[in-house]
């Protein structure tokens, strides 16, 4: 059997077979990245026709004759066929991709849109020909010429001049759109007719035309717009509101659909903002292009961070917004001053030496302050050693994390179990910060082994209710799908192990009184009811503590398709360390 970049030779014999200017397309682009990217760009194109997603594409991405028809038919149902302005500002791209680009809406199954194009004055002489020519085709295509090279921004708001359609799609002048792509959407507005903002998943596609790198996003998760856009593509917006924000700002490119997605989010509400969990949008791998590598537009990223801390601006927090992982956005929010009391609950362990490190390290080593320390205890237990410990007042509560809460003094509750120890004094600062903030239930922090490999990260929930650790076990380094074992972000629940809520909060969701001593089990309630008073879940790696002792613990393994977590893309799964493609997914072909 061949294996790695043979069977990847091997699929693209097959392929050339089928599209021989395919094979001559990859050929080319192969010996371009030889010389640009050296050994490792070939080797990706060698075998980026292999893998779990090329064949996960073949069995359930891929739109044969009989969906199309399908998709006719379905479309002869709809009480409502809105049309879409698909905006693309163009500048001195290869004619190929242009081609590509624009063939990709023509091919489009929905019938409903306008192509707006607008050549921000290239100097490649062959860009007016080719829309000169597309526009002679199909009257569905606008077409403008700037006089002046103003970028992508003030492109884009040419092009936004051009819309008459309800929604505007954004499509880059190299990018593809799914033959179904606008279909899906219409199929959302059908059904959500009041959406404002609906967003994709995404992957990229080299110059072969191999798909790789999906994006698989989960229902809109504020946080995690802060950290990485996982809005971006295919991103529809209300024509109407995205006026009503200016359109796109000169001073932002690079990130100006980052930008947009901000200020369209400030004005429309959680339940207006629709996931599509579809792949309907193609970003094109070129020399340059960010899909090559996360450095090729720097400015890009520093627009980013300008447009997130903005936002927070506007929303009326303080924050700085600084480079994470992997040049990805880091929000820290500021305290108010004074800083709030926090109540630390420690639930007593049968290994009394691991609370008495516990005790020591937080009681220590954490440069938050002011805060208290409450270990829950069982009737007749004895601290002893731990508490003497100390340097600073611990006190014991016999009953539960309920009982603790109702004894707790401080404005935020944070519980932790026994056994973790502090590396660095500032673990507290985000957790406590992110707690306070408007619309939040809970904060999950982050626990790893003392090499890194991380013990607690979020938690996905399946249909059944069961809560399933995610990447446990993984690197320090494991980035996860869309950066999620990295960044700030969001997840259905967090594990009661490190875990912070404002104590009015809990007070109100209730603390169910007989909660279970694992802390998955108990932060998957705690969280429940926190979501079930309309408030969100958060997760942050930069609160971080150390287990001194990783508590095993038995999980069970639910079928792909039984989980129907809005924070878990239903095209994954929980898996081991982390996420894996779900096989089948867990959306169907709704014409089918």
């Amino acid at each position: 059997m061949a294996r790695g970049p043979l069977k990847g030779i091997a699929a693209l014999v097959g392929a050339a077979v089928r599209d021989p200017k395919r094979l001559l397309r990859w050929a080319s682009s192969a010996v371009t990245e030889a010389r640009t990217g050296g050994a490792e760009a070939v080797r990706r194109k060698l075998s980026s026709g292999t893998g779990a997603y090329q064949q996960w594409i073949a069995r359930y991405d891929t739109i044969e004759e009989s969906d199309r028809a399908a998709i006719e038919r379905r479309l002869a149902t709809l009480t409502r066929t809105p049309t879409f302005s698909i905006l693309m500002p163009v500048y001195n791209v290869d004619e190929t991709w242009l081609r590509e680009a624009i063939d990709s809406v023509l091919d489009q199954i929905y019938p409903h849109w306008e192509l707006c194009l607008v050549d921000d004055a290239s100097s490649e002489p062959h860009v007016r020909g080719v829309l000169d020519d597309y526009a002679a085709r199909d009257a569905r295509v606008r077409v403008a010429f700037r006089t002046d090279n103003g970028h992508i921004s003030a492109a884009s708001n040419t092009a936004l001049a051009l819309a008459t359609g309800e929604f505007i799609a954004l499509l880059d002048h190299d990018d593809l759109l799914a033959p179904h792509a606008l279909f899906m959407v219409a199929l959302e507005l059908e059904e959500h007719p009041d959406a404002d903002l609906l967003y994709s998943d995404e992957d990229g596609i080299d110059e072969a035309g191999e798909r790789f790198k999906p994006m698989f996003k989960p229902d809109f998760a504020p946080e995690l717009l802060l950290s990485v856009n996982c809005i971006s593509h295919l991103g529809v917006y209300r024509t109407s509101i995205v006026r009503e924000a200016g359109g796109f700002r000169v001073g932002f490119e690079g990130s100006q659909d980052l930008d947009l997605a901000l200020r369209v989010v400030e004005r429309s509400a959680a339940e207006r903002i629709r996931h599509i969990p579809h792949v309907l949008y193609h970003w094109r791998a070129i020399p340059g292009s960010v899909q090559t590598g996360g450095g090729a537009k720097e400015y890009a990223h520093d627009a980013a961070r300008r447009a997130i801390a903005e936002h927070l601006a506007r929303r009326g927090e303080t924050a700085n917004v600084t480079q994470g992982f992997r040049r990805l956005h880091r929000v820290t929010v500021e305290l108010p001053v004074p800083a709030p009391l926090v109540t630390l609950v420690i639930v007593a362990a049968a290994d009394s030496a691991a609370l008495e490190r516990t005790l020591v390290s937080l009681a220590e080593s954490t440069g938050y302050d002011p805060f208290e320390i409450i270990v829950v205890t069982s009737a007749g237990a004895s601290m002893g050693a731990a508490s003497a410990s100390a340097t600073r007042s611990i006190s014991a509560v016999v009953g539960t994390r309920a009982s603790a809460v109702d004894a707790a003094r401080g404005t935020v509750v944070v519980f932790v179990r026994a056994g973790l120890v502090a590396r660095e004094p500032f673990w507290l600062h985000d957790l406590v910060a992110h707690a306070l903030r408007d619309g939040v239930g809970a904060v999950g922090g982050r626990i790893v082994e003392a090499d890194g490999a991380i013990v607690a990260a979020g938690l996905a929930i399946g249909a059944d209710g069961e809560a399933l650790e995610l990447y446990r076990g993984a690197r320090s380094d494991e980035p996860g799908q869309l950066y999620r074992a990295q960044v700030l972000g969001n997840y259905t629940a967090c594990s009661a192990a490190l875990l912070a809520a404002r104590r009015a909060g809990l007070a109100e969701a209730g603390v169910p009184d007989r909660l279970s001593d694992d802390d998955v089990a108990a932060g998957a309630a705690i969280c429940a009811r926190l979501r079930a008073r309309g408030r969100r879940i958060v997760w942050t790696p930069h609160s971080e503590l150390v287990a001194t002792a990783v508590a095993e613990r038995a999980t069970s393994r639910a079928k792909p398709a039984a989980f129907v977590d809005p924070m878990l893309s239903p095209n994954l799964a929980p898996s081991g360390t982390g996420v894996v493609l779900a096989s089948p997914p867990g959306v169907a072909k709704p014409w089918r």
